[in-house]
């Protein structure tokens, strides 16, 4: 079958190459992450809406709220 298709003008073959496997643990921003934890530059919130009441307005948050419940 490769045969076939490799005498048809303009095409070619060309093999996959194997990749490599992916370590997240190796990236740059895992390494930030794991030093924003060490030096306790985390926030925990208890839900969503919580997490929300802490970035916006009472106000604001009320808004969104209404709208999406």
């Amino acid at each position: 079958m490769h045969l076939r298709i490799s005498m048809l003008k303009g095409v070619t073959l060309v093999k996959k190459q194997k990749q490599k496997e992916f370590d997240i643990t190796k990236t740059k921003g895992f390494q930030e992450a794991l030093d924003d934890v060490k030096h306790g530059r985390v926030t925990h919130y208890d839900s969503v809406d919580d997490m929300f009441k802490s970035v916006l307005d009472e106000e604001a948050f009320s808004k969104i709220r209404s709208k999406h419940v």
